[in-house]
């Protein structure tokens, strides 16, 4: 009853006293939202993504051994260079990838049964121009 009646005294009646402190929370609001978090503001410009396009981008050699390597994840490896993937401004509509060099893919090993097993189709764009071939009758005729 005490403080009722302090104030009571202070303020002409209890509406008064919720408004001030509603106005007094909003004032507090501003003052910590504008000194206390202000070494917080983002410089908009300095944090803007950056494209690469064909003027930034810088190109250089990769050499890769392909001796003992088994084929598919050397390819995968080797495109993973090419579209640039391994550079931190990958960008997926420019070409920024690296350069491959392929050394000893004559050395190159197919898993399982694949050297000959496996065939890959082409077609020379003739009729009756389908041509099928092995892993080994490629590395027979271009080992490299």
């Amino acid at each position: 009853m005490q403080k009722y009646n302090s104030l009571k005294k202070n303020f002409a009646d209890i509406k008064t006293y919720i408004t001030f402190a509603a106005l007094l929370n909003i004032i507090l609001l501003k003052f910590i939202r504008n000194n206390l978090f202000k070494h917080r503001k983002v410089d908009s410009l300095s944090y803007k993504t950056v494209h690469a396009n064909k003027a930034t981008t810088q190109k250089k050699w990769v050499l890769v051994d392909a001796e003992n390597e088994v084929v598919g994840r050397l390819a995968s490896k080797v495109a993973y260079i090419l579209l640039g993937k391994h550079k931190t401004d990958y960008t997926p509509h420019a070409d920024n990838g690296d350069n491959v060099i392929i050394i000893n893919a004559e050395k190159v090993r197919f898993t399982g049964n694949k050297l000959e097993d496996k065939e890959y189709l082409r077609y020379t764009g003739y009729h009756g121009g389908q041509r099928v071939a092995t892993p080994k009758q490629w590395l027979v005729k271009k080992p490299t």
